[in-house]
């Protein structure tokens, strides 16, 4: 990173810049604040709220059958919009990735799970976005890949983004996965800069969550509030589906998308009709 892109990083969270960005894309709605959950997304909405994560497990398996069968065992796929795979990537063991349209039927209670959006209208208490197009990829570590700085602890500093990120394979401690520092969405004095955190700092002070399971797990995750960080292990494999959200702050939006997506997206609960709006 340039000492002009750390000087930025630094700008976008403090002054006049970050008074605007709140009011801009974080101010409450009352129609969001007064959201009616579900049983189930109550649950989800307590323990994001308190931890900064939550593992869903006995719910998508039916999703991760549907990505192996059709996207991770193909290809070439209809619902693939961008190859992902890069230099930087391959050098780290990234050997698959791809863009996947939202427009798949098999997948639409999937893409417009209304549980899972009324818990982030209601823990943004304002209409969630995709803030880029989702991704499946898989990561094949060996010896001779590179470090990469995800490795390092790290915020998505800057944006109150949460993701979405769908096990498509069973992964242990043994094989490459994410950690997470539960509760360090609370922390004050957060550290943006990933170069000047070190791993006894976060370690000592939080619990950490090793995000493993079987395939169909879900972990919702703060990755804009708290600390995590991915942990390669040569010789294994992790396959994921992994989906970012914000209320439309800093939105990456390649054009991909359709805007059919918008058309066949569901339309009700009023959360819904909106969320697929700033990737077209």
């Amino acid at each position: 990173m340039t000492l002009i892109e750390k000087v930025q990083r630094r700008i976008r969270n403090f002054g006049p810049y970050h008074n605007y960005l709140k009011r801009k894309f974080y101010k409450p709605d009352e129609e969001f604040k007064n959201i009616d959950l579900s049983p189930t997304a109550k649950k989800w909405y307590d323990d994001l709220s308190e931890n900064g994560i939550i593992k869903i497990e006995d719910t998508f398996e039916w999703v991760s059958d549907i990505f192996k069968e059709s996207y991770f065992q193909q290809k070439e796929n209809k619902y693939f919009l961008k190859d992902l795979v890069d230099d930087r990537s391959q050098k780290t063991g990234r050997v698959f990735a791809q863009a996947v349209s939202l427009e798949d039927p098999k997948l639409r209670d999937w893409y417009y799970n209304e549980d899972l959006f009324a818990m982030l209208a209601k823990m943004y208490q304002r209409q969630p976005y995709y803030r880029n197009q989702p991704m499946v990829q898989t990561y094949a570590v060996s010896d001779e890949n590179e470090n990469d700085i995800a490795g390092k602890w790290h915020i998505d500093g800057g944006l109150n983004q949460i993701t979405f990120m769908l096990l498509v394979n069973d992964i242990d401690t043994s094989g490459t996965h994410m950690q997470y520092a539960l509760k360090s969405t609370h922390d004050d004095n957060k550290e943006l800069d990933r170069w000047n955190i070190q791993d006894h700092d976060i370690e000592n002070k939080f619990e950490i969550m090793h995000c493993i399971g079987k395939a169909g797990t879900l972990y919702v995750f703060q990755g804009g509030l708290g600390y995590h960080r991915a942990v390669y292990k040569p010789s294994s494999t992790r396959s994921v589906y992994h989906a970012n959200f914000t209320t439309g702050h800093d939105v990456k939006n390649y054009h991909l998308e359709q805007k059919s997506v918008i058309e066949n997206g569901k339309k009700e609960p009023f959360f819904m009709k909106d969320i697929a709006k700033k990737i077209i």
